[in-house]
């Protein structure tokens, strides 16, 4: 395959094909993000109590830590930003409009033998689980044969009622298989028109969705299952998915934007997401676009950052962004699980914050590495083993 030649300056290089551990690095503080925001909805007891209600006096360590915990659930935007960007950043080195080098068959194949096994070895777990009458608070009740059929399918999220059973992250992995069906389509109206045009209809589409459910159906619900079925639907985050589509190319080619601007989109996100969460919390559907922006524009200034993939840091998370999907499946399930020692106890919220930092992260991260051991890892061997690559 040929590589785009694009105009690149001296303050806007394009970045060569290396492995970029910086990537795996952001997987690994996506999903710690999501880690941490459960450590706050589930020890802390926000999910019952509220944040206001746990959050410490005064402006300490650990009020600084909760504030981070309320809005930890933005992992999952990263996450999708970060999901975009690997997948189309094979395919920046080709001709605009070659697709014949494209092979959807092993596109969707690999997606599968990646995906799936460690997701229904998780779930055929909590299901198992679920029937022992001691233990059914871990997936929140008894598990119906409809949670069953439509989590195998992957279309839990389309229904009030199994959106967030079993396992409450199982909904973003939902999402994220429903964009992969669309992955294809937006390929080729980046090859046939540009990828700045669909990242255009797709900010469209993302901003108009939740205007559209308001006004035409009514279907505005500030919290509960509802809004997540209707406003955490594919539309809604569709941006944030060719945001990542537009940072690959970005990344690898160089930016047409001036490094001032991507650096004031990389942090433009923080205020406009904390004002919506916090501080006003309202119809306010702009965040997952700004989010997709900020999120885009920080991997962009990262990838091009060489000296980032050599960072010490970055090498740690990167070690363990390898194990991110295995920690993000098990992860809630073991936080739950230890809620009734935990009450038992009685202990002060700020004892139980430091105990999840200090004790319960190293043993979920060590218990996760067990699980990509046995239900990620020969999977990966696998998909390795074969020679040809996926494009």
């Amino acid at each position: 395959m040929m590589k785009l030649h694009v105009h690149s300056s001296a303050h806007n290089p394009p970045v060569d094909s290396a492995r970029l551990l910086v990537i795996d690095a952001l997987r690994a503080v996506a999903c710690l993000a999501v880690f941490w925001h459960h450590v706050g909805l589930y020890w802390m007891r926000a999910f019952w109590r509220g944040w206001p209600a746990v959050l410490p006096a005064g402006l300490g360590i650990s009020r600084g830590l909760l504030e981070l915990a309320r809005l930890g659930f933005l992992g999952m935007n990263l996450f999708l930003v970060l999901s975009g960007f690997c997948l189309y950043y094979p395919l920046t080195l080709q001709k605009k409009r070659d697709l014949t080098a494209i092979n959807w068959q092993r596109f969707f194949f690999r997606r599968v033998v990646r995906i799936v096994p460690a997701y229904a070895a998780s779930l055929g777990i909590l299901v198992a689980i679920s029937h022992a009458p001691s233990l059914s608070y871990i997936t929140f009740g008894p598990v119906t044969t409809k949670d069953v059929w439509t989590h195998l399918l992957l279309i839990h999220n389309f229904f009030t009622d199994t959106i967030w059973t079993i396992n409450g992250v199982y909904w973003t992995l939902a999402l994220e298989w429903q964009l992969y069906f669309l992955f294809p389509l937006c390929v080729i109206a980046a090859r046939y028109f540009s990828i700045r045009t669909v990242g255009f209809a797709a900010a469209g589409i993302s901003l108009l969705w939740p205007y559209a459910l308001r006004t035409w159906w009514g279907r505005y619900d500030a919290t509960g299952t509802t809004y997540g079925v209707w406003y955490g639907a594919v539309p809604a985050h569709l941006f944030e998915f060719v945001a990542g589509m537009i940072a690959a190319v970005w990344a690898r080619h160089g930016s047409p934007i001036p490094l001032v601007f991507l650096r004031f989109f990389s942090l433009v996100w923080l205020p406009v997401a904390y004002y919506r969460h916090v501080v006003n919390v309202w119809f306010f559907p702009v965040d997952n676009v700004v989010c997709g922006i900020g999120f885009a524009s920080g991997i962009v200034l990262l990838a091009r950052a060489r000296r980032v993939n050599h960072h010490l840091v970055t090498k740690i998370l990167a070690h363990i962004g390898v194990i991110t999907y295995s920690l993000y499946l098990v992860h809630q399930p073991l936080l739950i699980a230890v809620l009734p020692w935990l009450q038992a106890k009685a202990w002060e919220l700020e004892t139980i914050l430091w105990l999840a930092l200090l004790v319960g992260m190293p043993i979920i991260l060590l218990v996760s590495f067990g699980f990509y051991f046995f239900f990620e890892k020969p999977f990966l061997i696998f998909l390795k083993s074969k020679a040809k690559k996926i494009y």
